[in-house]
């Protein structure tokens, strides 16, 4: 076989001569590589997507796995969240109660006080406490028809608590102020000169005012209201008060004079004995002295003055025989 390659230009020509068997030899081998090769690619490929297949359920596992363990977390955080939600909310509702139970607190500690003001002052105005008792719960009745509206709502109760609160703290503000007006009235009623001082009998032998002096027999000014009574009668304190003076006097003889406040004094003289001291507090009604007939005096008797901020007044208006 000869093969003539003709150069470009006018060079010469070159022959070149091949073996037919060679040729043919040459081009099975470069035909049976390609084949091999072509084979073992094949074979490659095959086997790395049999292997790839074999793969895809690990891989979908793997993959199902992941996304489950993510899916977890989000369903625990979510838990979680929804406890300390609940946690928030049963706090909430025990501060709810605990406030609610300290204004409870609050209002049946405002009761009890208003019901012992309540007693005190029923028994300070002389009311029959079975009729007016403040520790007793009041007489209601009536028959029992449905309400038109619902329940009471938590803020609703809220606020009525709240606005009883106030009324209560108010009312009891009134009756502490009309317990001290009331105590006040008492304590004048007792500081008050009003009464009789013989504790058994006793009548007035001479009044107060104008009158004929006994031992001269000229005209004087009585300021005083004498009481005769029988000797050793005893003696009772028209008020109360604090004893001023406990001794001897010129013309008073034994006496005693007691302060009861407000500018009224009382005096009791020609006593046979005197029982309260200087400075001794005394109630009404206290036993202050005996009747005698000391000093200038005609027979037993008391001579009582009542006097206001100094200047005797009649003692009539206080006089009042029990």
């Amino acid at each position: 076989m000869q093969v003539i390659l003709l150069p470009k230009g006018s060079g010469p020509s070159r022959v070149y001569r091949f073996r037919i068997v060679l040729v043919c030899s040459i081009v099975a081998g470069v035909l049976l590589a390609i084949g091999v090769g072509g084979g073992y690619f094949g074979y490659r490929i095959g086997s790395d997507l049999a292997h790839l297949e074999q793969r895809v359920p690990e891989i979908q596992v793997e993959s199902f796995a992941a996304v489950g363990v993510e899916k977890l977390f989000d369903l625990k955080a979510s838990v979680d969240e929804q406890r300390r939600m609940l946690q928030e909310s049963r706090r909430r509702v025990g501060d709810r109660f605990d406030s609610l139970g300290r204004r409870l607190g609050r209002l049946q500690a405002h009761v009890s006080r208003i019901d012992a003001l309540g007693l005190r002052l029923t028994d300070m105005a002389g009311l029959d406490p079975d009729e007016f008792g403040f520790d007793k719960t009041p007489a209601l009745g009536g028959p029992g028809r449905p309400a038109p509206w619902k329940s009471f709502r938590e803020p609703e109760l809220t606020q009525s608590l709240e606005i009883m609160e106030i009324a209560l703290e108010a009312k009891e503000g009134e009756l502490r102020i009309l317990e001290a007006m009331m105590m006040n009235r008492e304590l004048q009623k007792k500081q008050y000169p009003r009464g009789w001082p013989i504790l058994d009998g006793g009548w007035i032998s001479s009044g107060y005012g104008g009158r004929t002096d006994p031992f001269t027999g000229g005209k004087e000014f009585h300021e005083g209201v004498d009481i005769a009574a029988r000797s050793g009668s005893e003696l009772r304190a028209m008020a109360a008060g604090v004893v001023g003076f406990a001794g001897e006097k010129p013309g008073y003889g034994l006496v005693i004079e007691i302060n009861h406040g407000n500018g009224y004094e009382t005096r009791y003289a020609h006593a046979k004995k005197l029982i309260a001291s200087r400075g001794e507090r005394v109630k009404k009604g206290d036993i202050v002295a005996l009747v005698g007939s000391t000093g200038r005096s005609t027979g037993s008797h008391v001579h009582i003055e009542v006097l206001k901020n100094g200047k005797a007044v009649n003692p009539g208006g206080h006089l009042h025989p029990s």
